[in-house]
């Protein structure tokens, strides 16, 4: 659903998208109160980075955030985080296509820059993950598929348009 970004037009509808879904999903995140449990470790925020993409392509007033995800559970933070930490890894092949199109850590792509410059979060991540217990992986794995969800009714709304 994000596609090739061979063009503007193409990455003026990934950006939006990606926003609409980020700038829903990271106060989520945030404010679930289950960094605790995670030794106060925390998804990569990328939100502003986003909104300063957006204003340089003259989209700022064009994503309003209307979905929100409830995440009431440890297994709901975790599963939640692996979709936004495992993003960083695709965020890297997008930066190389954004900077073909002239965009870069300054101009237009500055969530790209920032979610590919680094794998540490996702191996913090994955330590922490690896040493919760109990926990149900199950559920985990449902709040993964609610937030790829999540994603995939913001990209498809904008495919409606």
């Amino acid at each position: 659903m994000v596609g090739p970004l061979r063009s503007m037009a193409e990455y003026r509808r990934y950006l939006a998208g990606i926003a609409g879904f980020r700038l829903a999903i990271e106060p989520s995140l945030r404010d679930s109160g289950f960094a605790e449990r995670a030794g106060g470790w925390r998804p990569t925020s990328i939100a502003a980075a986003l909104r300063a993409d957006l204003a340089d392509l003259g989209m700022s007033d064009m994503v309003a955030p209307d979905m929100t995800m409830r995440i009431g559970t440890t297994e709901a933070f975790f599963g939640c985080a692996y979709v936004i930490e495992g993003s960083a890894l695709g965020a890297r092949l997008l930066y190389g296509r954004a900077r073909e199109l002239g965009l870069g850590a300054g101009h237009g792509a500055r969530h790209l820059a920032e979610q590919s410059a680094t794998l540490d979060n996702w191996r913090a991540f994955t330590e922490r993950l690896e040493a919760l217990q109990p926990f149900d992986i199950e559920a985990a794995g449902a709040a993964a598929v609610a937030a790829f969800g999540l994603a995939e009714d913001t990209f498809r709304a904008l495919a409606d348009e």
